[in-house]
């Protein structure tokens, strides 16, 4: 089993930039153990689901974007963007209503340094 840590971003989908406001941190740092990365990407999905501000749908996690950073040799993967779902309180009728926002999430795999 590998640790994995998990830091995400949240962006407003450029319509709504100017008519509501969203914590770019709404989604806390989460550390994840699994077989490899997909399944720890599977397991964050299903934590964020189930105890988050954010929700996924499958079509979501089946459309998501790869994030490269680039380096001297070539651009190496980092993470992915998902589209997720979260509620916006209306300040007119005191509803909710749901907004569609952009999460860029890092995905970094934790080993612990030998000190031999």
């Amino acid at each position: 089993m590998k640790r994995y840590l998990f830091n995400s971003k949240t962006i407003l989908k450029e319509k709504d930039r100017y008519k509501w406001w969203l914590d770019d941190d709404i989604i806390k740092q989460i550390e994840i153990t699994a077989e490899d990365v997909h399944q720890a990407l599977e397991l964050f999905i299903k934590e964020q689901n189930e105890n988050g501000y954010v929700s996924f749908s499958k079509s979501a996690i089946k459309n998501k974007g790869n994030i490269y950073i680039d380096t001297d040799n070539k651009p190496i993967q980092v993470g992915y963007v998902l589209i997720g779902k979260t509620a916006f309180q209306e300040d007119k009728k005191g509803g909710y209503i749901d907004k569609y926002i952009e999460v860029w999430i890092e995905i970094q795999e934790i080993s612990t340094p030998s000190f031999l």
